[in-house]
Order: structure tokens, then C-alpha cells, then sequence
């Protein structure tokens, strides 16, 4: 309080803005999460694969997964329709929600295979591209194809708290060579796919 009329005000109102920011970022989390969450009972149906003609080329088609809601429906429904392999991809550094959203995923898709990668600090894009080198040194003629969810966001200031790891694994994964990416936009507002 001495110092208040000396400089300390400055930190008193940074303190509040700072408190301000956050508070605004968390109700925004809790709006995105009420947008995109389903309930278990409410899953949308996810489409039947596509048939391939018996030695016709079939790519393998890998989704990042980070929790079961509207948007990853939506994009393992677009990876349904370009191969019937698709894989979903969990990066993780808590085993017990990893296991908690295996078991879900399980009851949800059942025929959609959910490979959980632990990583310890937290890294995604590098256990996405291991995979992917260890998917092109098992099986080097068959196409790789990624399903990116993202969502369109409405402000500028969204796109820094959403879609970043995308943005990243994306860069990661031209450099891979032989690695095709689609991304699935969903509009949070129409709750629909962007075409």
C-alpha cells in the first residue's frame, strides 16, 4: 500500500487484466466444449467403409484423436469414406485417460482401432511422425493419408488457442515425403462439416 502511489498500481492492474484474460479463456474452453461434446448415448453414426476392389490400392488413413465429440465423429466419417483402414491415433502423457478413453472409444466405434501412443512430455508432432516413418518402413508401397480434425474458428484470437498442434504436425508431415493430408473443418456455429 506505501508503494502504491509509486508504481505499484501498474501491478495491480496488470494482475486484474491478467485474471480478466483468463477468466474470458476459460469460459471460452467451456463454450467449444458445449459445442462439440455429445453424449455417449447420442454418437452420431458413423458411415460404413468404403469397398475396395480385391487387390485394388487401399491407403491407410490415420485421424488424431483427442476426445470423442463432434469433430473427431465427423473426421473419422470422412476417413470411412476414402479407405475402410482407418486408424485413430491418441497421443497421451496420462495413461489412466488414455485407458479411460480407450474404453470409450470401444463402446462408440468399436470398428475403428484406437492406437494410444504415451508420451511423457508431452510432445505430439514427433510420436505422429515416428509412426508414420514406422507405417512407411513396414509397408512402403501403401499410401499414407492423414485426416486432420480442425474447426473454423470465428475471431482472430480463436485460431491461437485452437488448431495449433494441427498447424504443426501438418509442416511435419510434408517433410516425411509420401504422406497426403485432408483436413476436416467443422463450423462450430452450424455445427456442421465446412465443404
Amino acid at each position: 500500500m506505501t508503494k502504491f502511489a509509486q508504481g505499484a498500481w501498474i501491478s495491480v492492474i496488470a494482475i486484474s487484466l491478467l485474471l480478466l484474460l483468463f477468466v474470458l479463456i476459460r469460459r471460452h474452453y467451456d463454450w467449444f466444449k458445449q459445442r462439440v461434446g455429445i453424449d455417449e448415448d447420442d454418437i452420431p453414426a458413423v458411415p460404413a467403409a468404403v469397398t475396395v476392389q480385391p487387390g485394388g490400392p487401399t491407403a491407410h488413413v490415420i485421424v488424431p484423436v483427442d476426445e470423442i465429440n463432434r469433430i473427431t465423429m465427423g473426421a473419422i466419417g470422412l476417413a470411412r469414406e476414402v479407405s475402410p483402414l482407418v486408424t485413430a491415433v491418441h497421443v497421451s502423457d496420462d495413461r489412466q485417460s488414455a485407458e479411460a478413453l480407450r474404453l470409450r472409444w470401444e463402446a462408440s466405434v468399436p470398428d475403428v482401432p484406437l492406437l494410444v501412443i504415451e508420451s511423457p512430455y508431452r510432445a505430439f508432432v514427433a510420436p505422429m511422425v515416428a509412426l508414420v516413418r514406422q507405417l512407411q518402413e513396414s509397408r512402403p508401397r501403401q499410401r499414407i493419408t492423414f485426416v486432420l480434425p480442425a474447426f473454423s474458428t470465428r475471431h482472430w484470437w480463436e485460431r491461437l488457442l485452437h488448431n495449433r498442434d494441427a498447424i504443426r504436425l501438418r509442416g511435419a508431415l510434408r517433410e516425411t515425403g509420401n504422406v497426403s493430408v485432408v483436413d476436416f473443418r467443422y463450423d462450430l456455429l452450424s455445427r456442421r462439416p465446412v465443404r
